[in-house]
């Protein structure tokens, strides 16, 4: 009963990690309740077994001290491991070290426990007296009466408890801790159904190349609504070039699958307005993004108005203990806002679009030049331009407007001061604000 149980339990702690769906994610579930009823009774009572009734209660307080001292230490090193080696990664250590306890019980034999000694034996049916006696003869006296007669059950049942064998009157190994024992015997776990439960694990187990993909996912997003209600259906998508492709393109993708870099992102839900802005990622660290919804607007006062959405969303890099914020104070115009304000040129653009907290100044040829607050508090510091997140690209305002239309732009974010620029998007010219323009043939 132990092994199954350490079997189920090892099993459920497995899977648990790699279950994408329900019903993998019910089986799991349902191995390890299972596990542990099978397990915990079991090795107690094997425990009471093996050990002289005089040590019982000693050993019995060593397992609940070892019980508690894995409580404390093992979950400081499961959250250590879920930081730094993988998400998958408590689960699986410990399912190998439960399986590993199989090799502690394989060699374990309950002992026979030993008929008391000085216990009576049942009566034997009396035996005629030397001087002969009739079929009526009884102890008590001469009376005749009826012959009394002993059944076959209750002969084998006397001659047990007497530990005699019940076929013959010779001594007999026979005990109650014998009985005990083979009852014992027919509850162990046979090896067939072992093997059968391994290779129904080992053929669930996803394959190393995906349980690696998992471990290395740098990104792990929450998204709600406005009020913070979950909403589980939100769509993720990566603005990035696709195989074979020359443009780039939304395309669908699973966090686990972003790549190192900085990202540009769009989370979207049925009746709420999508948020687009870009994320940075690199190996060694990971991000966690929490990402709020709100309900769609007005769809006609937008297109009068172009506005500069403020990202509302909380993200933080996480590397050991060091927090870096990622998102910092940024604004963002996505491509329904880009269309509607029809600008020719890019300054034109940034000068028709409300919220976007920049000072903007006329210059020639009929365009804006776009002026944000340095990190010393100055108000006259031009903004650098950078193309698709990649820092080795930057412009000055003034050569972006003239190399680019608003055409083939999907989006811009703004980064309207330089003391609130984060670390991945800081160049030489970033102190005084970043303009991150994306383009769908940069």
């Amino acid at each position: 009963m132990a092994r199954m149980g350490l079997l189920l339990l090892s099993a459920g702690l497995v899977l648990f990690p790699f279950a994408h769906g329900y019903p993998l994610l019910l089986f799991a579930m349902t191995l390890m309740p299972l596990g542990t009823a099978f397990t915990f009774p079991a090795v107690t009572a094997l425990l009471s077994r093996v050990v002289p009734s005089r040590e019982r209660g000693l050993y019995m307080g060593v397992q609940q001290t070892i019980g508690g001292v894995s409580r404390v230490v093992f979950p400081w090193w499961d959250g250590w491991a879920f930081d730094h080696i993988g998400v998958a990664s408590p689960f699986v250590v410990c399912g190998i070290l439960t399986a590993g306890t199989l090799g502690l019980i394989r060699g374990v034999r309950v002992p026979a426990v030993p008929a008391p000694a000085g216990e009576p034996s049942a009566p034997h049916p009396p035996s005629a007296p030397a001087g002969g006696g009739g079929p009526g003869w009884t102890a008590a006296g001469d009376a005749r009466e009826r012959p009394r007669r002993f059944s076959r059950r209750s002969l084998m049942t006397s001659r047990l408890l007497a530990g005699e064998s019940p076929r013959d009157g010779g001594a007999s190994s026979i005990t109650v801790g014998d009985t005990m024992t083979r009852r014992s015997a027919r509850l162990r776990v046979p090896r067939w159904t072992e093997a059968a439960i391994i290779v129904v694990v080992a053929a669930l187990l996803p394959s190393p190349a995906r349980a690696q993909t998992e471990r290395a996912s740098l990104l792990q997003i929450e998204v709600g609504d406005s009020i913070g209600l979950p909403l589980p259906d939100a769509t993720l998508e990566v603005f990035t070039v696709l195989d074979r492709g020359i443009a780039w393109e939304w395309a669908p993708v699973d966090p686990s699958e972003l790549p190192e870099g900085t990202n540009l992102l769009r989370i979207s839900h049925a009746g709420y307005r999508p948020a687009v802005f870009s994320v940075p990622l690199r190996s060694g660290s990971h991000v966690a993004l929490r990402v709020r919804l709100h309900p769609m607007g007005d769809s006609a006062a937008r297109a009068r108005a172009p506005q500069a959405d403020e990202v509302r969303s909380i993200g933080l890099a996480i590397d050991g203990r060091a927090r870096t914020d990622i998102i910092g104070v940024r604004r963002v115009l996505d491509r329904g806002a880009i269309a509607a304000s029809a600008a020719p040129t890019l300054g034109a653009l940034l000068r028709r679009t409300k919220g976007t907290n920049l000072n903007l100044l006329p210059a020639r040829g009929g365009t804006f030049r776009p002026y944000t607050e340095s990190q010393r508090g100055g108000s006259r510091c031009p903004a650098a331009v950078m193309v698709n997140g990649d820092r080795r690209r930057i412009f000055a305002f003034e050569t972006a407007d003239q190399l680019f239309s608003p055409e083939g732009i999907e989006s811009i974010e703004i980064f309207p001061r330089g003391s609130s620029v984060p670390l991945a998007y800081q160049v030489p010219q970033s102190s005084c604000g970043v303009i991150v323009v994306w383009f769908r043939n940069p």
